[in-house]
């Protein structure tokens, strides 16, 4: 409901409190006033829902190629930063909570990480086990079996290290927001549904459906068939900020001999400016339902990221990167 406050109010109630205010007219003029702002008042209020409404309709019937043009930037924007995230050494807290029957949670077990990569592979350093750290014995046993993987790393054959950096290329490629966002426009529709605020951005957000004959490049990307969702885009500068995702359908692997994943598995994505341009993942989460030879699970898999800061021996070749559009 439109407030005014309570001297306005006691102005349009009153046309004497014209008077009040010092300027002098004859009773007949303070009424005409008093009726003359409220009609002011209510071409305001409605200037102003009209206003809002054809910014919406504005919104919508944007064409398709502009959206299109819009969408190929966020698909820009996420590989690079996809290859970015690759020289970083960042934190990572996983929580893994499993459901019973009933769907309360039977157990929920989280870990902390410490994550670094290089051209070759990445590795994860466990710093913590359901809020407990781990000794410092532990930890540096855990730092040397890095180092050593790094120093032998170095004495591979130009051919066995070629081979073994397609391999990690092949392993970051196949990483869930990865494939979500290379495969964006050719696995899905959208249409613009309106803006929001989200963490103080300003957001165009898009709802998508799954494109009708997508074939998916990968039995790993074969859940894009079915995924629907909204899509969270920064209105200035096209950086995804959130995504949400549902399966309209159960998604089959291999036929089903390694199992599927239930209709209304949900997904969420959200990222965050961490400078230089760049946006990386602060959280994701995934809850879903899984068989695999006739035994079923129901989990909800949740990671939070932090304290992103670049690795400081990295070397410029020491990258690796996610696979190009072209």
């Amino acid at each position: 409901m439109f407030s005014l406050c309570p001297c306005v109010c006691r102005t349009l109630l009153h046309p004497t409190g014209f008077a009040e205010t010092g300027i002098g007219v004859a009773p007949r003029l303070r009424r005409y006033n008093a009726t003359m702002v409220r009609k002011l008042l209510i071409f305001t209020v409605l200037a102003l829902a009209w206003g809002s409404a054809g910014a919406g309709t504005a919104l919508e019937g944007q064409e398709p190629a502009r959206l299109e043009g819009i969408l190929k930037q966020v698909i820009e924007n996420q590989m690079e930063n996809d290859r970015a995230r690759y020289r970083y050494v960042y934190e990572e807290k996983a929580v893994v909570d499993r459901y019973d029957s009933t769907g309360s949670i039977e157990e929920s077990v989280s870990r902390t990480y410490t994550w670094m990569h290089t051209d070759l592979e990445s590795f994860s350093k466990l710093t913590s086990i359901n809020g407990a750290r781990y000794d410092r014995e532990y930890l540096q046993a855990q730092d040397r079996a890095i180092q050593r993987s790094i120093s032998d790393a170095r004495r591979l054959s130009p051919r066995q290290r070629k081979a073994r950096i397609a391999r990690a290329q092949r392993e970051r490629d196949g990483q869930m927001q990865t494939e979500i966002f290379r495969n964006l426009l050719a696995a899905f529709r959208f249409t613009l549904a309106g803006r929001e605020n989200v963490n103080g951005w300003e957001t165009l957000v898009l709802d998508f459906e799954p494109r009708a004959g997508f074939e998916p490049p990968s039995s790993r990307s074969a859940f894009l068939r079915s995924l629907s969702g909204k899509l969270w885009i920064a209105r200035e500068s096209h950086q995804p900020i959130r995504l949400t995702g549902r399966l309209g359908e159960d998604v089959r692997f291999v036929g089903g001999l390694f199992g599927s994943l239930k209709e209304g598995a949900t997904i969420t994505l959200e990222q965050a400016d961490i400078g230089n341009g760049l946006w990386l993942p602060t959280f994701t989460t995934v809850t879903y339902r899984r068989s695999l030879l006739f035994k079923g699970t129901h989990r909800r898999e949740t990671s939070l990221f932090r304290d992103y800061r670049l690795n400081p021996g990295i070397r410029p070749t020491d990258q690796v990167e996610v696979e190009s559009l072209d």
